[in-house]
C-alpha cells in the first residue's frame, strides 16, 4: 500500500509504503499516527481482515530521516 500527501492536488509525495495481503478499507490520521483497517472481498476472506494497523508518527519521522 502507498500513502501520498498533497497540499495542492497537483504535486504528490509518498509518505508511507507497506505490504499487506489485503486492502485497507479504512484509514484515519489519529493525532499524528496513521491507522488502517484491513478489509477484504466477502468471497476472498483473508486472515488479516479486521486487523487495525497503526504506524506511530515517530516511526514515520525515522523512516524519512527526521
Amino acid at each position: 500500500m502507498h500513502v501520498f500527501v498533497s497540499s495542492d492536488l497537483n504535486k504528490w509525495d509518498e509518505v508511507l509504503r507497506f505490504d499487506a495481503d489485503t486492502f485497507a478499507r479504512s484509514f484515519e490520521l489519529l493525532g499524528a499516527d496513521f491507522c488502517f483497517g484491513l478489509g477484504c472481498d466477502p468471497e476472498l476472506l483473508k486472515d488479516s481482515t479486521g486487523t487495525i494497523l497503526r504506524l506511530p508518527a515517530s516511526a514515520l519521522e525515522k523512516s524519512r530521516g527526521a
